[in-house]
């Protein structure tokens, strides 16, 4: 999975200013990734894709319209569960970030 740091190295704190790297013991309490997957554990376990994806599943990061962007093994899992949708990605989450602008979803807002 790749480090939360190596994703902020690249992409800074929050990426096209919409997705947000979630830190275990960030300042912010809606960007601790210790303390999101705590209060969102049994919501994630009830999640579609949880059978499948996850047992591999690291939340990575939390968009401005509150889905979630997991790394799962292969790829990248997008969740959004106001919807109950999601996208999985044969992508890294570097790549997934580099290439989100181009790909087909129906989660992400076209003008990202």
């Amino acid at each position: 999975m790749t480090p939360p740091d190596a994703v902020v190295a690249e992409f800074g704190e929050s990426p096209y200013s919409f997705f947000h790297v979630l830190r275990d013991g960030h300042p912010n309490p809606n960007l601790d990734r210790r303390r999101m997957v705590a209060v969102w554990s049994d919501e994630f376990a009830r999640a579609p894709w949880w059978s499948e994806w996850g047992p591999s599943a690291e939340l990575a990061l939390v968009t401005d319209n509150g889905e979630y962007v997991f790394e799962v093994d292969g790829g990248t899992l997008l969740w959004s569960p106001r919807d109950d949708l999601y996208e999985v990605y044969g992508l890294a989450l570097p790549d997934f970030l580099r290439r989100v602008r181009s790909l087909d979803t129906e989660i992400i807002p076209d003008d990202l």
